[in-house]
């Protein structure tokens, strides 16, 4: 018996050794590993951290200025590849880590920053992209176009990015190259995303609807596009391109002189609209955005001139009144311009849309936002804007510690649409508001959805 014991003894312990050995969780390297991989942005970004803090290495450290960038934390990425030029690199990471200092110094607005990454990586093709990034932001649309025919054989996710932008500026005078453009996009789950991977799918479904539409319609349509991510220069000179015999000319007038008062620009704005009015002296929608422009500028007497004029050409619109609104919120006249608010309801087919303008102007002054604006608000549900409305009255319910009614709001889009990321935002938040069980799980859903959105911030202040 005594020499079995001496032989099962060592076999023992090394099986306990083995049992123990497996049991022990993975280490800190292979999880941050494992959650990026699996695009939990969140838990990667929190562990590469801890890695870094405990094991500092440059792929380390270049991985974390990764998904700096895919979160759109771009100040943080750019410090995080301040400490990676302090050490001594490879080539590659060389390449890599300028790559990734431009870009986050082109979502900045860091001209010098981008600059110095030009003049280092000037000989690769993916300098041409960059530079397409620049002209577009000017409004340059053949220096783009021009260069991102040059930035070839890039690398993922850089080639879908230049696609992207190749589909772009193609579709409004050759819609089926920009087709065949967009069905070379592979977005790739996993790794670097330069912008919100929803997001993206939203645009690549509005090219591909625009594809079939006349020349107008897609300039106007792409012209769209580029105005959401802030190419408002660019928007701007597509709009220009549109001929004036057009019927869709003086919308697109119309929308120039927006781009530039939303850049700050109302001179010019100004300016556009006038020209606009001698060309198209019965379109109404001209004095009244001339009358908005010129209240929040401020030239009141030119605003009532411009609002008089819209009267004359549509007397009965309830455009009138919301113009009138805003040019009495202008004067603070706060009563003046729910009076407005409340004639345009009472007098406009759309209600649904003119409730949401009531809505949100309760809501931003704020003025009585928990009881006026949702009053108005929910005016809006059940009718042809329900979507849209739901997600405003759901926000303001939580603002106004009402989070049963935005979870029962905005429950059914979410179950319908789990990957947008701002359903994804107001279910988790009005579950965390009601203590459910789950609110902490949804809460760090939401923030890998929410990547590169203002939503982001907010999310990642509840999770603990």
């Amino acid at each position: 018996m005594a020499r079995i014991w001496r032989w099962l003894g060592p076999s023992l312990i090394m099986i306990l050794g083995l049992a123990l050995l497996v049991q022990q969780p993975p280490s800190l390297a292979r999880q941050a590993a494992q959650a990026r991989l699996a695009g939990k942005w969140h838990q990667a970004t929190r562990l590469y951290q801890q890695l870094i803090k405990a094991q500092p290495s440059v792929p380390n450290q270049l991985l974390l200025a990764e998904l700096y960038l895919t979160r759109g934390e771009w100040q943080a990425a750019h410090n995080q590849l301040i400490e990676v030029f302090r050490q001594p690199l490879s080539l590659e990471q060389h390449q890599q880590a300028w790559q990734f200092y431009a870009w986050a110094g082109l979502q900045r607005g860091d001209q010098a920053t981008v600059q110095a990454a030009l003049k280092t990586l000037a000989a690769t093709p993916w300098s041409h992209m960059l530079r397409a990034e620049i002209a577009l932001r000017s409004g340059e649309l053949i220096s783009a176009t021009n260069q991102l025919n040059q930035a070839q054989a890039l690398q993922q996710p850089w080639q879908n990015w230049a696609w992207l932008r190749s589909a772009e500026l193609a579709l409004p005078n050759d819609p089926q190259l920009a087709q065949a453009i967009v069905a070379q996009i592979q977005f790739q789950p996993n790794g670097l995303q330069l912008a919100n991977p929803w997001q993206l799918q939203q645009r690549l479904q509005r090219l591909k609807q625009l594809v079939p539409q006349d020349s107008a319609q897609r300039m106007l349509g792409v012209a769209s596009l580029w105005s959401d991510q802030g190419l408002w220069q660019a928007a701007d000179i597509l709009l220009s391109q549109i001929p004036s015999n057009d019927s869709m000319a003086s919308f697109a007038a119309n929308q120039r002189a927006l781009l530039h008062w939303s850049a700050g620009d109302s001179a010019t704005a100004l300016a556009l609209i006038e020209a606009a009015q001698a060309q198209w002296p019965n379109v109404a929608t001209l004095p009244r955005t001339q009358a908005k422009i010129a209240a929040s500028s401020g030239q009141p007497d030119l605003a009532l001139a411009a609002l008089q004029q819209a009267v004359n050409l549509e007397p009965g619109s309830s455009e009138n009144y919301l113009v009138a609104a805003t040019i009495s919120l202008s004067q603070a006249d706060f009563n003046g311009t729910a009076a407005a608010y409340d004639q345009a309801l009472a007098t406009g087919p759309m209600s649904g849309t003119l409730a949401l303008e009531a809505a949100n102007f309760y809501i931003n002054t704020p003025l009585r936002r928990c009881r006026s604006g949702l009053k108005y608000g929910r005016q809006a549900l059940k009718s042809a804007v329900d979507d849209f409305a739901r997600r405003v009255v759901a926000s303001v319910a939580l603002q106004c510690s009402l989070p049963a009614e935005a979870e029962q709001l905005i429950a059914p889009l979410y179950q319908a649409n789990p990957a947008e990321p701002q359903l994804a935002y107001l279910y988790a938040l009005a579950r965390w508001q009601q203590a459910k069980p789950d609110s902490q799980l949804l809460l760090e859903q939401a923030a890998d959805q929410a990547i590169q959105t203002p939503w982001l911030s907010q999310l990642e202040f509840y999770i603990k």
